[in-house]
């Protein structure tokens, strides 16, 4: 193999390259009459062909060195198959760059073998021999366009180093019979380097010169199924800072769910990113503990500067990508400290600008202080001419448009300019002393007063003579750049960088290339070796068992030098702990000396009993084991044991064996070694293992799963009988987390197997992995209980405590929160018969009620705060669990959210009710139809489109998506929704017209219909800003209509409702109840009551305001005390419509009972009536305060509110739920 070459000389005739290739390409490729290692037939089948087969084609035919059979000669329309030649540009995980260089066959020529992909095709998987498969969509692989880009390695290996897209070449996918991977142009072009080790081979190119596509380069494959499954959607990034006002410099670290292939791109410029935008994981996890130095410098948070947006959003393959999420960051107005740069006497200022960050523009610079006489600020700007030298404080100042103010004091030096230095070059050395010279200022040179070098003073170490500057020798005591600043009175400083050079005497390397290093602090004498001297020394030949962490099992065969010869011949020193592996294309492996050299390694022969090569869970027989030295393979090959196959192409390759059967080592088989390092530093310990749930009393039933830090290549050990967990006792984490989003959730769950705890248990755990000495062993105790139903106890309102029933659901109770002083029983209790979960939420668990003295609505002083346990495995991988409360007046689950740790989730409540935890059901689908023949998409049950034939425009296939609305259009007065609201679109148009009708179908809650209801869709017009009704055809609790457009639709209920409320039958306000109830903006309680002469709240008023006045949902205001609360959406609405603007001290108060001064207000600017100029003559008119005296007038003028029998107003009074009821009718009048 050839050293690493840069590819500049070639990227100018690429294009005379790839021609030949291609060229090349369109005739038959002769392969070698040999067997093959890899290799085999090749089965194509799937529900996503026109032939569903299976078809196989054989390993002679994909090599084109037999006919395929006479049908598929008339599909393909040839005798063999079309051979290819074609070189791709890839990055791996790591990531590192490669070329990687296929002959085979183009993945769409075997596709048209089974008939080509039907109009129903989604997704392709290819599944390897070893076990190993990978999906994709049928959209990024076989319809986007994919390219070799000949110019990205002209940053250098390094994955993260982004490359040079030009002269892009489009390359198809192909299924390769030979191939190689190399870091060198003039390597690929190699033919000798071509081998058939990894048939069948994927290879494909990049959509983005930045895409890591390495890691899904298929070997063995045996199967290529094409489906016709619904595609996942990856989960939206995360943010490791949450966003809002943060400090200047904050560091912002993006994750996607694995961190691994699926990658964050992001934008700051608040546009939206595509996979050409940046990347921010380029690490994958799976890396993270080896190159844990190095994760911030390449994985680089996004530094918060200045208020900033960043939009971002996941891609990866095999799924679609995420939303698009936005994370918003302020940041505090402030001054940037940058001081001014240094002026001259006489001589007009360069200028400087002072500039700031975050608060509002536009913003204004005052100064104060003293600045030299001549200058001046003009608006943010110093200008104009200094003529007095000096060094000058002054403070600026800078306002932003609200008036918020930051400042800072800044220096200015103006002085004369210095002479010119010149670094000395002649005697340069370490050890020697060092002459700057300059023309010979007498002046300047009695001004100096300090030198510093690199930033330190050096009083004492120079000798100043004329031009010249003499620097003490043991000031320069290594080889490197020293930067010299010489600092003069009245004088600006004088600077010049001095390169100093290492002395002679260093030992010359012998003759030849150099491609293996010893070194380190861990071996006596430094080695270096050429190939030849490798070549020279004695051989060895294995074959080593090995295991990787998919996992599969493969055999492999090497022949080169024991790594213990090599490390004697550098005289690898006893105290020596760990020994690093260097690879040429900048990967690296550490492992221990101890797990490497003194643990005994073996071959297990019967590794692969009980299962096959892709089961590397299902644990051999160590039966027969033989001992292995581990070596530096100069030849080797993966996936077989027959020595034939063996190549350079990995050289130089470590290899080694298990030290027990089940040990996954497949990741330690570094390839490309040039140097291997030996030090003295200890190695690291892993981190104890942890466990979900966490110990102590549990349900029957309950599943245990163990983690490790990374979950790689560090595996948890685990023993439940008590006895210490070793490396040979049962591993947890068989798939490591970098293959959980490939293998998908239930795949995981059966290998790396859940412990289910049906007795008391105890685990013991380790983690044992490369590199790190093993864990402490942890235990963790489990006590099987059974659930109790309720629980009670007494808490005192001025000490306040907690309720638990068990861990599922505990209650934290402040002081002060109760009302009273006497202690009260606060009850938690599972609810047998739930209210159902709303269409598109399930209810993850039981439902609790929580009430206080037999009092189930009970209103707190204070939060209190309420924690539930849930089971993650309930939960889907884009799903976040949230808590419900029930609103027995509304009849309605309302969402509060929730802040989610592990297992539990914790919400404050100010009142209470019934609770749930609940998960939102998949809320978005997509589907691809053909115009021609039309077809069907559908949301679980919730909805459908169906689309005939000749219903859409054109002839192309077009996206269609049903997406399920988080926020939705007020109600109609008098409706109610019976359904969720679904948008529909072709291709992103939510205005789209069909060029004839098509079907939605809805499902509905038909348990909310009343007896002289009638369910009906309607749709939302946008530009009319109104539901309209469409009616429909109901069957069951389903409702279906025609339509020829597409928009927001959903299921109301329409017709009188029933108002049979037991406490309002000649109360005063019943006739107005009866029309706010049948206008749907309020409603009694469960028990068939409305109590008319309870106190209302402000949150309750503010929500039935809403209502009442039909309010589209909008704003984002969130006070102090509303984040959470039921009611947060409603009060953030009214203050969008400027209806409340809460407390000073930026509270609502949204549990306050509301007075009838504060009802005046809210209702006023409601109904936007022009304020009255009246006095009022009530008896108590001068108890009304002055900020609700001008509506409190209004209303009265305009019948809306009236005093009583007695002349008052009583406008500090608490208002009743009549009275709220009564002013909104008749302000509505």
């Amino acid at each position: 193999m050839k050293g690493i070459k840069t590819v500049r000389s070639w990227k100018y005739f690429w294009p005379v390259v790839m021609v030949a290739i291609l060229l090349a390409g369109m005739f038959t490729l002769l392969a070698p009459a040999d067997a093959h290692a890899a290799g085999g037939d090749l089965v194509i089948s799937g529900s996503g062909l026109n032939n569903p087969g299976p078809i196989t084609i054989s390993q002679d035919m994909l090599q084109g060195t037999e006919p395929l059979p006479a049908e598929l000669q008339t599909v393909a329309g040839t005798v063999y198959l079309q051979q290819q030649d074609i070189i791709y540009s890839t990055i791996n995980t790591w990531p590192t760059k490669s070329w990687y260089r296929g002959q085979g066959v183009k993945l769409t020529d075997l596709l048209a073998l089974a008939g080509g992909l039907n109009e129903n095709a989604t997704l392709i998987k290819f599944t390897s021999g070893d076990g190993f498969s990978a999906t994709f969509t049928v959209q990024e692989l076989i319809q986007t366009p994919r390219y070799l880009f000949p110019n990205f390695m002209n940053t250098g290996l390094p994955g993260h180093l982004i490359g040079d897209a030009s002269d892009a070449v489009e390359v198809p996918a192909i299924i390769a019979h030979h191939s190689c991977s190399v870091q060198d142009w003039a390597d690929v072009q190699d033919a000798d380097n071509l081998s058939t080790g990894d048939a069948n081979l994927l290879l494909y190119g990049q959509r983005a010169v930045t895409q890591q596509t390495n890691a899904r380069f298929a070997k063995y494959v045996k199967a290529i199924e094409v489906l016709t499954d619904p595609i996942p959607q990856w989960g939206i990034p995360t943010a490791s800072v949450a966003p809002g006002e943060v400090p200047v410099g904050t560091l912002v670290e993006l994750h996607s769910p694995f961190d691994d292939e699926d990658k964050v791109h992001y934008t700051l410029d608040g546009s939206p990113p595509t996979i050409e935008s940046p990347i921010y994981n380029w690490i994958a996890s799976r890396w993270w503990s080896s190159r844990e130095n190095e994760l911030k410098e390449i994985n680089r948070p996004i530094e918060i500067t200045d208020n900033t947006i960043i939009k971002a959003f996941v891609a990866g393959p095999g799924r679609l990508d995420s939303d698009v999420v936005t994370f918003e960051y302020t940041v505090p107005l402030t001054i940037c400290k940058d001081n001014p740069a240094h002026g001259t006497p006489n001589q007009e200022y360069i200028g400087h600008t002072f500039t700031a960050v975050g608060g509002t523009k536009p913003y204004q610079f005052d100064i104060t202080g003293n600045l030299p006489e001549g200058l001046r600020l003009n608006g943010a700007s110093l200008e104009g001419t200094p003529v007095v030298s000096g060094t000058f404080a002054f403070t600026i100042t800078v306002t932003d448009n609200t008036g918020k103010k930051d400042s800072h004091e800044f220096s200015l030096l103006v002085g004369y300019a210095p002479p010119l230095l010149t670094a000395d070059a002649t005697d340069n050395t370490v050890g020697q002393t060092i002459e700057l010279t300059f023309t010979d200022d007498a002046i300047w040179r009695q001004a100096i007063t300090d030198i510093e070098v690199n930033g330190i003073p050096i009083k004492g170490k120079f000798e100043i003579s004329n031009g010249v500057i003499t620097i003490a020798s043991d000031v320069f005591t290594a080889a490197g750049d020293y930067n010299i600043t010489i600092i003069a009175a009245g004088y600006l400083p004088a600077v010049v960088t001095q390169k100093v050079i290492a002395g002679s005497g260093e030992q010359k390397p012998e003759q030849g290339e150099i491609v293996l290093r010893i070194t380190g602090d861990g071996v006596i004498t430094p080695k270096e070796f050429t190939q030849s001297q490798l070549e020279a020394m004695p051989q060895h030949q294995e074959v080593y068992s090995a295991i990787n962490t998919w996992p599969s099992k493969k055999w492999y065969v090497g022949k080169g030098v024991r790594l213990r010869d090599l490390l004697n011949s550098a005289g690898m020193k006893g105290n020596a702990q760990q020994i690093k592996f260097r690879s040429r294309d900048g990967y690296y492996t550490t492992l221990t000396v101890q797990e490497l050299l003194r643990d005994t390694r073996y071959r297990f022969p019967n590794f692969k009993s009980g299962g096959g090569d892709g089961d590397g869970h299902i644990p051999g027989s160590p039966d027969g084991a033989i001992v292995v030295e581990p070596i530096i393979a100069l030849v080797s090959a993966e996936g077989t044991d027959n020595p034939a196959y063996m190549n350079d192409t990995n050289a130089l390759l470590l290899m080694l064996g298990q030290r027990a059967v089940t040990e996954q080592t497949g990741p330690l088989f570094a390839k490309y070694i040039d140097e291997i390092e030996v030090l003295t530093s200890p190695p690291g310990k892993w981190d104890e293992p942890t466990a979900e749930p966490e110990p102590g009393n549990v349900r029957s039933g309950t599943k245990v799963t163990l983690h490790s830090p990374y979950d790689d290549h560090d595996k948890v050990y685990y023993t439940t009988d008590g006895s210490t967990p070793t490396l040979n006792s049962p591993m947890f984490n068989w798939v490591a987390k970098r293959w959980w989003a490939a293998r998908g959730d239930e795949t995981v769950k059966a290998i790396n197997k859940p412990i289910e705890i049906n007795q008391d248990t105890t685990i013991k755990a380790v983690t044992i992995g490369p590199g790190k000495l093993n864990s402490n062993i942890v235990e963790f105790t489990y006590k099987v209980v059974a659930p109790p139903m309720q629980v009670s106890d007494p808490i005192t309102p001025s000490e306040g405590g907690q309720v638990s029933l068990g861990d599922e659901a505990i209650l934290e109770i402040p002081a002060g929160a109760l009302k009273g002083t006497a202690p009260v029983e606060v009850k938690i209790e599972r609810v047998a018969k739930p209210p159902a979960a709303p269409i598109g939420l399930k209810i993850i668990g039981d439902v609790y009620e929580f009430n206080v003295g037999n009092e189930t609505n009970y209103q707190f002083n204070e939060p209190v705060t309420i924690k539930f346990k849930f089971n993650p495995e309930e939960i889907g991988p884009e799903q976040i669990p949230a808590v419900f409360y029930y609103d027995e007046e509304q009849q309605q689950w309302v969402n509060l959210g929730g802040q989610v740790s592990g297992d539990t989730i914790t919400v404050q409540v100010h009142h209470f009710t019934k609770f749930a935890v609940m998960v939102t059901e998949k809320s978005m689908v997509t589907a691809t139809i053909n115009p021609a023949k039309g077809g069907e998409v559908s949301l679980a049950e919730e909805a459908t489109l169906k689309i005939p034939a000749g219903a859409l425009a054109g002839t192309k296939p077009v996206e269609v998506k049903i997406e399920r609305m988080s926020e939705t259009p007020a109600v109609p007065a008098g409706f109610k929704f019976i359904a969720a609201t679904y948008e529909f679109s072709v291709d992103g148009k939510t205005d789209y017209r069909f060029k004839k009708p098509v079907t939605i179908i809805l499902a509905f809650d038909s348990a909310d219909l009343e007896s002289e209801q009638d369910a009906a869709v309607y749709y939302y017009d946008l530009s009319g800003k109104k539901w309209v009704k469409l009616g429909g055809e109901v069957s069951g609790s389903t409702i279906a209509v025609e339509v020829n457009y597409l928009g927001q639709f959903t299921v109301m209920a329409t017709g009188a409702m029933a108002v049979n409320l037991s406490d309002i039958a000649g109360h005063w306000a019943e006739d107005n109840i009866r029309q706010l109830v049948n206008r749907g903006a309020v409603s009694g309680y469960p028990d068939g009551t409305f109590k008319p002469d309870n106190n209302i709240t402000r949150a309750e008023f503010v929500a039935i305001l809403v209502k009442a006045f039909q309010l589209e949902p909008n704003g984002n205001k969130i006070f102090a005390d509303t984040k959470g609360h039921w009611a947060q959406k409603v009060i953030s609405t009214a203050a969008h419509y400027g209806i409340v603007s809460g407390y000073g001290d930026n509270r609502f108060g949204p549990d306050d009972y509301i007075t009838r001064e504060q009802m005046a207000v809210m209702i006023v600017k409601a109904a936007k009536i022009t304020p009255a100029i009246a006095e009022l003559s009530f008896a108590d008119s001068n108890s009304i305060s002055a900020w609700a005296q001008e509506s409190l007038a209004t209303a009265v003028k305009n019948g809306i509110i009236n005093g009583y029998l007695d002349n008052t107003v009583r406008p500090q009074n608490n208002a009743t739920r009549a009275e709220a009821v009564t002013v909104i009718i008749n302000a509505l009048d």
